[in-house]
């Protein structure tokens, strides 16, 4: 899976005193009856959602941004949201877990390209988490699908 950074426009922090305020939606692959949209909602630091993901993933997510020098770690939330997405898109393995829950295993592909041509490649495991009664992302993370 590739993806490209969408232009900077940042969660807005002021809307965590609502933890089911939407921040994003996704699309993904029907999985048997369960299809549509999900959203990742702001959420709580202990959770899910946004907040649950800045507060226990951000540093893996910054980990892996930092592969290409010169990306912004206050970037780190599009860099995860463009991840979750290619995971949503095309999951390697998905998983029914206790609960309702769906896990999204997934692989992204990092290329560093100068003058046209790959001078740097890596490829890491991603997981996305959801809930199939909510509809909702429950955390995306740096790593295989526990």
């Amino acid at each position: 899976m590739q993806f490209s950074l969408s232009p900077n426009h940042h969660v807005n922090c002021m809307l965590y005193k609502f933890p089911r305020h939407p921040i994003k939606s996704f699309t993904f692959k029907a999985q048997g009856r369960f299809s549509g949209k999900l959203k990742m909602l702001c959420g709580t630091d202990s959770g899910s959602g946004y907040r649950h993901i800045n507060y226990k993933h951000k540093a893996q997510w910054i980990k892996k941004m930092n592969f290409h020098p010169g990306q912004r770690e206050s970037n780190w939330d599009q860099f995860m949201f463009g991840a979750t997405q290619s995971t949503l898109d095309k999951p390697v393995k998905v998983t029914a877990k206790k609960g309702s829950k769906l896990a999204f295993g997934g692989r992204v592909i990092q290329k560093k390209i100068v003058r046209g041509k790959v001078v740097k490649q890596t490829t890491w495991d991603t997981c996305v988490i959801v809930s199939k009664n909510q509809k909702t992302i429950i955390t995306s993370y740096v790593g295989k699908c526990k």
